[in-house]
């Protein structure tokens, strides 16, 4: 009784602390239902969002200068350019972004955020420069980062998997600072779907996360996991680059992340999140939840701490203290 008691305290407070209706209705309509606690804040974007398709926007979080940011970004209904909404690490509203050409996000070698074309100083998001159009996109993958740098730092971006011909991986490779576009290779992947491009930054190198295709993502996917040093990706990748080494059944696509090390992501078929090995695809730890998070997407800072996820029904994006 006292336990129960105690959380239940504890949800009014957190309650009254975000001050809005639909964020309490959104605790208790069973996301960590055992755990509210791990709510840290929440932001209410249906009044920059319109409900229709919103299911394309992409969640992105990016640290540089001692800063954390989280941005929701893609392209708004009857829109042909990319609009973004930035948040800091708190979930305050910081700056929208309309008219860009691309909806790619990352940091370059300068340490400038960038989003679609345009760049941001980390420390105040001042708008600092821009890139010619379109060097910078998602290509439609839901998770991870839009691009990333090898030692010499390359700019590698707009890492994707063609149809035609079929399953090649793809990716532009430009010189230090957006110089001269150096190489556009591609080589064979044997799956054709890519569902995140991830960053191990003190390891050297690049996770993707792969799927065939086929599958309901609302009912989980079998991901594939490749591990690639980063410059090999300037010097032009192998088919011995691309060996698929291990995989993972009744995975949610959009819920996949990478953090110091360890794949993270929402097994459907357990309903709980797991904390995965990417060489052997085996479970470090997990987390029940018991939920359905079909409308949700997910992205976790590289240092860990805490995760995002943004719900594309609601349009509510929520911060969670991190439960590995």
């Amino acid at each position: 009784m006292v336990l129960r008691a105690m959380r239940a305290a504890a949800l009014l407070t957190a309650a009254l602390a975000l001050g809005s209706c639909q964020v309490l209705e959104f605790m208790l309509g069973s996301v960590f239902p055992a755990s509210v606690t791990l709510l840290k804040a929440s932001a209410d974007l249906s009044g920059k969002i319109p409900a229709s398709k919103s299911d394309a926007m992409r969640l992105r979080v990016v640290e540089s200068g001692g800063k954390t940011y989280v941005i929701v970004v893609g392209t708004l209904p009857g829109g042909t350019t990319a609009t973004a909404f930035i948040y800091d690490d708190k979930l305050s509203f910081r700056k929208k972004l309309a008219s860009l050409s691309g909806d790619g996000v990352m940091v370059d070698g300068s340490g400038s955020i960038v989003v679609g074309n345009t760049l941001l100083s980390p420390s105040d998001l001042a708008v600092t420069g821009s890139l010619p159009a379109i060097i910078l996109s998602s290509n439609g993958v839901p998770c991870g980062v839009g691009g990333f740098l090898d030692s010499s730092s390359n700019e590698i971006v707009n890492v994707f998997i063609t149809e035609v011909p079929s399953n090649q991986l793809s990716y532009l490779v430009y010189a230090p600072g957006w110089g001269t576009l150096i190489n556009s290779p591609s080589d064979a992947i044997s799956d054709n779907r890519l569902d995140g491009v991830f960053d191990d930054a003190g390891a050297g190198t690049v996770v993707l996360a792969t799927h065939n295709g086929g599958g309901n993502q609302d009912k989980g996917v079998t991901c594939h996991f490749v591990t690639i040093p980063k410059d090999d990706f300037s010097s032009g990748l192998t088919a011995g680059d691309l060996t698929l080494s291990a995989s993972r059944d009744d995975l949610l696509a959009a819920s996949i992340g990478f953090v110091k090390g360890s794949i993270l992501a929402y097994d459907v078929k357990t309903s709980s999140f797991v904390r995965l090995n990417p060489a052997t695809g085996s479970t470090r730890d997990s987390f029940a939840a018991g939920t359905d998070f079909s409308s949700m997407v997910f992205a976790y800072p590289p240092s860990g701490g805490s995760f995002f996820a943004f719900d594309t029904d609601k349009r509510v994006l929520t911060k969670y203290a991190q439960w590995w």
